[in-house]
């Protein structure tokens, strides 16, 4: 077997099917994917997927049956994503001090794991689970979470729309 198994649920973080799709979204885009810190990556990739409530092998599920629209959702959502300045990242009365704000920001690519992050965006959008994945970005706490729910909602029919008609 190919990849690990920790309690039943399948070890998505260094699979090599979700590494493939990184790697073909970060060809595709022209960036480099963040390898550092991988231990921590590794632990917030878990938690994601927890907190989505999704099991591990349903998400797999989607590199290996979606690939083509998993990997242009993808690549649209987060090639847009990177083009778009939502303004203040902190809602009216939650504004930090500019004392508490980074002083240098380091500007990476995107970090190993976020083909798990757009899978389960994908599983939400596939199942026509919109509140929920509006639940799911609000409780990761993501500024603006209804404007990207928007965003991604048009992404996903957009590529949608698009595999039909091939």
């Amino acid at each position: 077997m190919w990849f690990k198994r920790k309690n039943n649920e399948i070890e998505l973080f260094d699979n090599p099917t979700v590494n493939e799709l990184e790697t073909n979204v970060a060809n595709s885009l022209g960036i480099k994917i963040y390898s550092g810190n991988k231990d921590i990556l590794r632990k917030l990739t878990k938690e994601e997927i927890e907190l989505s409530k999704i099991k591990s092998n349903t998400l797999l599920s989607y590199f290996t049956n979606n690939y083509a629209e998993l990997l242009a959702f993808t690549i649209r959502a987060y090639g847009n994503n990177t083009k778009i300045d939502d303004g203040e990242e902190y809602p009216k009365g939650e504004e930090i001090l500019d004392s508490e704000k980074p002083k240098t920001i380091e500007i990476c690519g995107p970090a190993i794991g976020f083909g798990i992050t757009h899978a389960i965006y994908f599983h939400f959008l596939h199942n026509d689970l919109n509140v929920q994945l509006s639940d799911y970005l609000k409780k990761r706490r993501i500024p603006f979470s209804n404007r990207l729910l928007t965003r991604l909602t048009k992404y996903y029919y957009e590529i949608k729309t698009k595999h039909n008609k091939v």
